[in-house]
């Protein structure tokens, strides 16, 4: 049974630096910390968003429907 919570995981994946070698853990680590304060300031945007709304979307919507629609396959609840 869903219970209305989510599980975010975060995973980056950097080049090898010009010499070869790994990027340093340091800018790994900074890259998912700003990462995941980004996630945490949206918070209450998601906890409060009211999916009763009727959107009135316009021609300058194109992108968010696109981007709807490519959401709508993620949905547990439509899945089969």
């Amino acid at each position: 049974m869903l219970d209305g919570t989510s599980t975010v995981r975060l995973s980056i994946a950097l080049p090898l630096l010009p010499d070869g070698s790994e990027p340093p853990k340091e800018m790994a680590d900074m890259l998912l910390q700003f990462e995941s304060m980004g996630l945490e300031q949206d918070r209450p945007v998601w906890e409060n968003l009211d999916l009763t709304v009727a959107p009135r979307y316009t021609a300058e919507d194109a992108n968010v429907l696109a981007y709807r629609k490519f959401c709508e396959r993620f949905l547990l609840s439509r899945r089969s």
